[in-house]
């Protein structure tokens, strides 16, 4: 879930952020979008039919425009085309899946490229996989805060320092995101050529890591001190600022995937 976004929020150069809204897929209990990103993640992966690919391609779009964030979306799939013309060229070219009907085939040396019927039904699946799975969990990011996803977590019953844990350590990439953008723009005021191929030479390189290392231990310094001032640990059970409750949209939700899973069943 990484690269350039430029969305609602106006700044490029940043992580796939979190983006407030009111639509009906943000008001969704953080437990539900959970189980809606590992169910569709499951599903993608217990098939290989394109048909059941794209109709789960497509639930995950219709999820985006109900969010609101369809153009922002759309922005974060674009991240996934250079994946989507690797795995298009190794398993068009040269999948095990080689059956059916035999368009061009050739031998090269110890690799014998095939383009066939059968490739080609894989090589589809293949690319929708990757886009339904990028797709749905994007989509989770931008609907589902940092507080909602730990709160989740910890509603679930997961202990206390894995939730915190991982909720933080996804909070962190985009923390790094956004001090290396400070960080580069520093430096291009300062008069580095960092649009000309600085990262060829040693001090091109040392003046990005060095003030991105420094910066983000002193964050962990700083989180230390704040959990340790806060007795983080101390109890074995803690309280949410927030609680959860399941609603009709929640249900409608689970209804949809229930739908969906039982056609994919049935196409399979």
């Amino acid at each position: 879930m990484i690269g350039r976004f430029t969305g609602k929020t106006g700044r490029r150069g940043h992580l796939i952020p979190y983006i407030a809204g009111d639509s009906v897929v943000h008001r969704l209990d953080p437990r539900t979008k959970l189980a809606l990103l590992l169910g569709t993640s499951l599903l993608t992966l217990l098939t290989e039919s394109p048909v059941v690919m794209l109709i789960l391609l497509v639930a995950v779009a219709a999820a985006a425009a109900l969010s609101g964030l369809m153009r922002p979306w759309l922005h974060a799939l674009r991240m996934l085309i250079p994946f989507m013309i690797v795995i298009i060229v190794l398993d068009l070219f040269f999948t095990s899946h080689a059956s059916g009907t035999v368009w061009w085939s050739a031998q090269w040396w110890l690799l014998a490229p095939a383009l066939t019927s059968g490739g080609t039904a894989f090589t589809i699946a293949m690319a929708l996989r990757l886009f339904a799975i990028g797709g749905v969990s994007f989509l989770f990011v931008m609907t589902t805060s940092f507080d909602d996803f730990v709160g989740a977590l910890r509603a679930m019953r997961v202990p206390d320092t894995f939730s915190f844990s991982l909720g933080f350590a996804l909070k962190s990439v985009e923390h790094l995101s956004r001090d290396a953008s400070s960080i580069l723009d520093a430096q291009r005021s300062r008069g580095l050529g960092i649009d000309r191929g600085f990262m060829r030479n040693t001090t091109g390189m040392l003046s990005i890591f060095i003030p991105l290392t420094v910066s983000v231990l002193r964050r962990s310094d700083e989180v230390a001190d704040a959990m340790q001032c806060r007795g983080f640990g101390r109890e074995e059970r803690t309280t949410n600022s927030t609680e959860y409750h399941f609603g009709w949209h929640d249900a409608a939700f689970f209804i949809a995937l229930a739908a969906i899973a039982a056609a994919v069943t049935l196409i399979s």
